[in-house]
């Protein structure tokens, strides 16, 4: 249960620092740094010689998925405004999906080799798709930011 109430815990942290946390580190900031606190929570899932080291990984574990979720479903949101109801539900669909998918070939592989090579895979996965994300969020702004060429 405490480790449960940890990850828990990490969404209330998140909403009592968003303001000073989106501010500090900007939507590329907070995917990147979101991914990187999720990838060191499994790493230090994976390494941890007690079960207690659990414990503070999943509070970083929490708050590194509330930062790139934020940011992800604020995106979902913009990729469509006229449907943006749509782009939500597929949005929450597709991690739905996702999780359950997961899940069940996760399951496998714990079965036969155990959780290490699973987490280690979870935290190199979430920290490339974190990185890949806000370098495409920096290439956004950035386009963004260029003058239109006359024509």
């Amino acid at each position: 249960a405490a480790i449960v109430a940890q990850f828990s815990l990490s969404g209330l942290i998140y909403t009592a620092t968003a303001r000073r946390l989106i501010a500090a580190l900007g939507e590329t900031g907070l995917a990147r740094g979101g991914a990187c606190l999720l990838g060191l929570a499994y790493l230090a899932i994976v390494l941890a010689p007690h079960w207690g080291w659990t414990v503070p990984a999943c509070t970083l574990a929490g708050l590194g998925f509330v930062m790139l979720h934020a940011t992800l479903q604020t995106h979902a949101t913009q990729m469509v405004p006229a449907l943006r109801g749509t782009a939500l539900s597929l949005f929450g669909a597709c991690l739905f999906l996702g999780q359950s998918l997961g899940v069940l070939g996760a399951a496998q592989i714990v079965d036969r080799v155990g959780y290490r090579p699973v987490f280690l895979a979870c935290g190199v996965v979430i920290v490339l798709l974190g990185a890949t994300f806000a370098r495409l969020l920096g290439r956004r702004a950035e386009a963004q930011r260029q003058p239109m060429a006359p024509a």
